[in-house]
């Protein structure tokens, strides 16, 4: 028999269970009473058909949090019901159902719901006020650098050259542009500082950047030491703690533009005129305090900023949704992916607006600071299906494979992207060939690579076969014949579940 749905009538098994619940209920036998009697003429309670009793016709719940939680699933889960919000759950339930607390309820529901935190767009003001960098005391106390890569390659003093490095002084905001390559090394990145800036100015105490591998690297980081050069470094995908830089880079592309060549072949030689204007225009706080003028307009910044902002703190050991942004998917395609991943558990605190956080290994390589703006609260409801453990086979603990999804070569074998019975996509691991050999998973992921059905074999047809009507299907044979839904030797559970 098919399940009830949001926009269904009620189920004869929902109706019979909801009968049970209400022949245990005192309020329901109460109200019986009163309605037969006759005491409660022109009350939003009746007696409906069935002997359900009913409030404003809608059949009411008794107090059974599994027969609600039942009901709000099939109203929000369901794919009538569409994961909506709130509103949209509530009026669809109050079709056919009511409690009292329905409202709150349903919000505790909804707000909890793993899937709609993952995937939902949330319209608040974004969180993270403004914290401005501190106003240097001296023209290069403080300096801020940034690459302007993605430009013809362009020839520029015996080199080629296919990049620019911006750098700034905030407090007088005296810039300098460095034509130069994208694939600068360290050791090349603190040749141009100590020719272009150190030897006509002096070392800065302070280096604000991006989390570039130039600005990371060993070589890098012991320099600085040496020099008494401390780092700033932004957090991931932050570009706002080094504006000033980027806006920089807006103005020299807009400059570069209006006069290179339609060729773009002499973009390089422009860049020293790019510099001279900029950094002799005439400035509204020529005959003023350079100091002043600049925390007036920290102050001011900050007030416009933070309108569109709130402040949001968490704790330590807080259970937090990762925004997904520029981090790569294991899903087919970016635009139906998960909005946002996790939970993950806070570690720490750095600075004001920053946290760590215990990521999984799959994002190992990533680094685990992150901008408050780009994490939102988890919530969690205790009645929400909980990921399944291991079993135990021969003494070992041992998950279930849901499916196989995708294989890539690894050195001389194959590994197997794998998703686990009962968790969710993220948590997929990619497991070597002998884990998941002759399991019945992946019987069906060969049979559908070789009948080309898998997301790697649609993509490969999709894009070659772009722009037609019809192609054919590149079957592949799978390199050795498995039986049938043969299903033993379950791999191990994937490492960080």
């Amino acid at each position: 028999m098919r399940t009830e749905t949001a926009y269904s009538e009620m189920k004869p098994d929902m109706e019979s269970l909801l009968r049970t619940c209400q022949q245990g209920d005192a309020f329901v036998w109460k109200k019986s009473k009163e309605l037969r009697a006759g005491q409660a003429e022109g009350s939003v309670w009746s007696i409906g058909e069935r002997d359900l009793l009913r409030y404003n016709g809608a059949a009411y719940v008794p107090p059974d949090k599994a027969l609600q939680s039942e009901i709000m699933k099939n109203n929000h889960d369901d794919a009538q019901g569409g994961h909506f919000g709130k509103a949209r759950t509530i009026a669809a339930i109050r079709r056919k159902y009511y409690w009292p607390a329905l409202e709150a309820d349903v919000d505790y529901y909804v707000r909890t719901c793993s899937i709609c935190q993952r995937v939902k767009v949330h319209r608040h003001r974004q969180y993270g006020l403004l914290k401005p960098l501190p106003v240097p005391s001296e023209p290069f106390e403080m300096v801020t650098m940034d690459f302007i890569t993605g430009l013809p390659p362009a020839e520029w003093q015996g080199a080629t050259v296919d990049a620019i490095l911006v750098i700034v002084d905030p407090f007088s905001k005296y810039t300098i542009y460095l034509p130069t390559q994208k694939v600068l090394s360290a050791e090349g990145l603190a040749k141009l500082l100590i020719e272009n800036l150190v030897q006509w100015i002096t070392f800065p105490q302070h280096i604000v950047s991006d989390r570039d591998k130039l600005f990371t690297s060993e070589f890098w980081q012991t320099m600085c030491y040496y020099l008494g050069i401390q780092r700033r470094l932004s957090t991931t995908a932050h570009p706002q703690t080094d504006g000033q830089t980027e806006r920089q880079n807006q103005l020299i592309e807009h400059f570069l533009r209006c006069y290179a060549n339609y060729e773009q072949t002499d973009w390089p030689r422009w860049i020293p005129l790019a510099q001279n204007v900029y950094n002799n225009k005439e400035l509204r706080t020529k005959r003023e305090n350079i100091r002043e003028r600049l925390e007036e307009a920290k102050e001011a910044q900050a007030k416009y900023y933070n309108r569109g902002r709130i402040h949001r703190e968490f704790k330590i050991g807080e259970q937090v949704m990762l925004r997904a942004k520029n981090i790569a998917s294991l899903r087919y395609n970016e635009k139906l992916a998960d909005r946002y991943l996790g939970p993950f558990r806070i570690l720490d605190t750095w600075g004001t607006n920053a946290y760590k956080l215990d990521l999984t290994p799959r994002y190992r390589k990533i680094h685990p600071v992150f901008h408050v703006s780009l994490l939102e609260p988890h919530y969690t409801n205790a009645g929400n299906h909980v990921p399944p453990g291991p079993v135990l086979v021969d003494g070992e603990p041992e998950y279930t494979i849901q499916e196989i999804v995708r294989d890539q070569k690894r050195g001389r074998g194959t590994e197997y992207l794998v998703r686990w019975k009962g968790w969710p996509n993220e948590e997929a691991t990619w497991e070597p060939e002998d884990a998941v050999n002759q399991t019945e998973a992946l019987d069906i992921y060969l049979r559908k690579k070789a009948e080309g059905h898998t997301t790697l074999e649609l993509r490969q047809r999709t894009k070659k076969g772009r722009g037609k009507k019809d192609f054919p299907l590149r079957a592949q044979r799978p390199r050795t014949q498995r039986k049938q839904n043969k299903k033993q030797n379950e791999p191990k559970p994937p490492k960080g579940i």
